[in-house]
């Protein structure tokens, strides 16, 4: 039986062209096929019958598309380090126009005239990050609300700028890309994630102050936390406590559910009322999420609220902040400073 030849960084694959060379016929390579090996896209080989591996699926999919292909779309992303809700079903290329355009199942070569920027990893050929991300619109390789919540995540993980990705998104076609312009006015407006878009929008629907991602100080200016939303004039912090952030280890190794719980508890030490939901929880059961809060807003009623500093930015409010609120300042950083010590909840005057 003869052995598949070894090509570098192919993970033990090898094309029709480069067997042909190798002087493998066409019997040969269906012996191959029949016996001990697999075809996983047409015209490349694997010398095994086993799963491919992600290393080895990628390297099938670029030896198919040929050496002047890009990587485009979510594979692309992932390779890029965007973390993606689930793996994408399609391995999509980009083409000069004018060349050969195909497609097999899992794969496809499509044609551009607007050729993108490159960004090569480890010898593959990739397109930039931006153009990635509206590719993966345009051709719907994810429901919009996931297109949303991959740009927001790419734009609050610094992997890309808000400029950046509107140039992206005037550069080429429009169509398909509504998604992606929706997470471009989210991430503006002060969201870090789809489940805070969810959380505006339920918090919207009450009359009350909510400040976004606010950095909250103790009286003599020591951080006590950010929460996701607060109500200054209730002295309540609204936590959104995801699975996927919030579970494990982080870079330095600590561990950070109990960073989570030790935060919360933070609050609470501040006299701060903290309420924590998950995503899900804020997503598929509103109401319940709201009458929790009013209930917090009910308990707080007539009760002195917490020496509370707070520090957020231009853009965090739900509305403009209320005027009987104690004065406004500009801090030395530039953000805004509001100390709630003196208001109380309850009925504004």
């Amino acid at each position: 039986m003869r052995t598949l030849p070894r090509f570098p960084e192919q993970h033990g694959l090898a094309s029709r062209n480069q067997l042909s060379a190798a002087e493998w016929t066409p019997d040969a390579r269906r012996h191959l096929t029949a016996t001990v090996g697999q075809r996983p896209f047409p015209g490349v080989y694997a010398g095994h019958r086993g799963t491919l591996t992600d290393a080895e699926e990628l390297s099938a999919a670029v030896l198919w598309a040929g050496p002047r292909a890009l990587l485009t779309g979510a594979h692309a992303l992932k390779i890029l380090g965007v973390e993606l809700p689930h793996p994408p079903s399609v391995y999509r290329f980009l083409t000069q126009d004018g060349l050969y355009a195909h497609e097999c199942p899992g794969a496809a070569v499509v044609r551009t005239t607007r050729w993108p920027a490159e960004r090569p990893v480890g010898g593959l050929r990739v397109a930039a990050l931006e153009r990635s991300l509206l590719d993966a619109s345009r051709y719907q390789e994810y429901p919009a609300a996931q297109i949303q919540a991959l740009t927001i995540s790419v734009l609050q993980g610094g992997l890309s700028t808000v400029a950046r990705v509107r140039a992206e998104v005037r550069g080429g076609r429009r169509n398909g890309t509504a998604a992606v312009n929706r997470g471009l006015r989210d991430f503006e407006g002060g969201s870090w994630s789809m489940a805070e878009v969810s959380l505006r929008r339920l918090l919207a629907r009450r009359p009350w102050t909510v400040l976004y991602n606010p950095r909250l100080e103790d009286a003599r200016g020591l951080p006590i936390g950010t929460p996701d939303a607060y109500l200054p004039e209730h002295g309540i912090a609204v936590q959104i406590h995801s699975k996927r952030y919030h579970c494990g280890p982080d870079s330095d190794g600590a561990d950070l559910w109990e960073a989570t719980v030790e935060g919360d508890s933070r609050f609470g030490a501040q006299g701060i009322i903290a309420l924590g939901f998950a995503p899900n929880t804020i997503r598929k059961q509103g109401i319940r999420v709201l009458a929790t809060i009013e209930a917090a807003v009910a308990a707080r009623a007539g009760a002195s609220l917490p020496p509370v500093r707070i520090a957020l930015s231009r853009a965090s409010t739900s509305s403009a902040i209320d005027p009987s609120l104690p004065p406004v300042r500009i801090a030395q950083t530039g953000s805004l400073v509001q100390d709630a010590s003196s208001s109380r909840s309850g009925p504004r005057a």
